[in-house]
């Protein structure tokens, strides 16, 4: 994995550095934070869309980057073949996140954990993904989730009493 952090130095460099001002961002100012997610994700489905309909080679590259076997076994042989029709729906999944996460109550709760459950599938991509900072911004996310799961906090944080 170094020498493919060396190959692309400059490139993961921003990636993780804007990641961590990203989940910094999350931390103190949640709502800004989710914002900023909302805008990442709505603009991540209009680069994907685009790049799967026009140069869908493009994806193959990650094959190399993978650090599981199976993601590698996987781009390269189903996905190579029908890049476009795997990636579109990504795509619309990144559109659906983005707009929950611009939404309230059940909506927002449900697009921050697609959002993460996005996040943790392309950890595998290694430095495709910019890995480490994919980890980042889940932590981020994940600090949304916790603060500001509903706009009013109950979904998470609210306390329930045990009785015995």
């Amino acid at each position: 994995m170094i020498a493919q952090i060396e190959q692309f130095l400059l490139l993961w460099s921003i990636a993780n550095f804007v990641s961590l001002a990203i989940a910094f961002v999350c931390f103190k100012f949640p709502e800004t934070g989710r914002r900023i997610f909302a805008f990442i994700f709505l603009i991540a489905c209009l680069l994907n869309a685009s790049l799967a309909i026009f140069k869908s080679s493009v994806y193959l590259e990650y094959g190399r980057f993978s650090i599981l076997s199976i993601y590698e076994e996987f781009i390269y042989g189903t996905f190579s073949r029908h890049t476009t029709i795997f990636v579109l729906p990504i795509a619309m999944c990144q559109m659906v996140v983005g707009c929950g996460l611009l939404s309230k109550g059940k909506y927002r709760l449900l697009a921050i954990i697609g959002g993460l459950v996005f996040l943790l599938a392309i950890v595998p991509l290694g430095v495709g993904s910019g890995f480490p900072a994919t980890l980042i911004l889940i932590a981020g996310l994940w600090h949304i989730l916790v603060k500001n799961g509903d706009p009013n906090g109950r979904i998470i944080r609210e306390k329930r009493e045990v009785v015995f």
